[in-house]
């Protein structure tokens, strides 16, 4: 059973963390359950089907491309030996040593590009991105209650001052989360929350590992600009330094 969640979150799209994004998944799953704090609204099924869609996209693409990497491999390197022999041999003149390896590096990376292009439109990886689908699209809906809590916190980071939020973060002085997880539980979603940050928040990733590293004063002001403009989402980031926390 694949175990996914949604986290209806204020003036957002909802949040929909999946095991697709982490890496070795392996795709075997014959069912999907989404699991939710209370009842989902059409608008609110739509963008979690959109976002579980997108993530078995992300899934199916790195595995056929993991599946192919030796094969895809070799064949960039034999365009490489070829083209560079080619120049070495063939094309007698004044070509240095430096263009013919430029060259063929070049074509190696042209090949290699191509024959990942090719593999995520091959059959077997549409074959899996529609069983995938045609799966998630008949996903079973569980409400689990004790999920509010994360959503109750979303809000709240949500709706209190950019500015404040980030000396919060950088202080590690971050609103209290009222825990209603289990430990697993716990472990569980954030790393699910950190699979989703590296793909599709990097910005915000990349905070989480500055943070995980240092918390000087002087980061408060650069976090407050990246996250009035927008690029980090300091919700997520609160949350996921939340989740951190309860862990200790």
């Amino acid at each position: 059973m694949i175990e996914c969640y949604t986290f209806v979150r204020y003036n957002k799209p909802v949040l929909t963390l999946t095991p697709f994004l982490q890496e070795g998944h392996d795709l075997l799953g014959e069912q999907v359950v989404m699991y939710a704090s209370g009842m989902l609204n059409a608008q609110q099924k739509d963008q979690a089907t959109f976002s579980l869609f997108s993530q078995i996209d992300f899934a199916v693409d790195r595995w056929i491309q993991d599946k192919r990497y030796v094969p895809r491999l070799l064949f960039s390197a034999l365009a490489f030996m070829l083209s560079y022999l080619f120049f070495s041999l063939v094309v007698r003149d004044p070509l240095p040593m430096i263009d013919e390896l430029l060259i063929s590096s070049g074509l190696a990376i042209f090949v290699w590009v191509s024959l990942s292009r090719r593999d995520t439109r091959s059959i077997l990886a549409q074959e899996n991105r529609q069983r995938l689908k045609m799966i998630g699209g008949k996903r079973s809906e569980q409400i689990q209650e004790n999920l509010f809590s994360i959503e109750e916190y979303l809000d709240t980071c949500a709706k209190t001052d950019v500015r404040e939020l980030a000396g919060q973060l950088v202080e590690g002085t971050i609103p209290r989360w009222t825990n209603t997880l289990d430990g697993s539980e716990r472990i569980h979603l954030r790393t699910l929350l950190d699979r989703y940050l590296a793909v599709y928040e990097k910005p915000t990733a990349r905070w989480v590992q500055r943070l995980d590293r240092s918390r000087k004063k002087d980061l408060g002001t650069k976090l407050y600009i990246q996250g009035s403009e927008g690029s980090v989402d300091l919700s997520l980031l609160a949350l996921r330094c939340a989740l951190k926390q309860s862990e200790e």
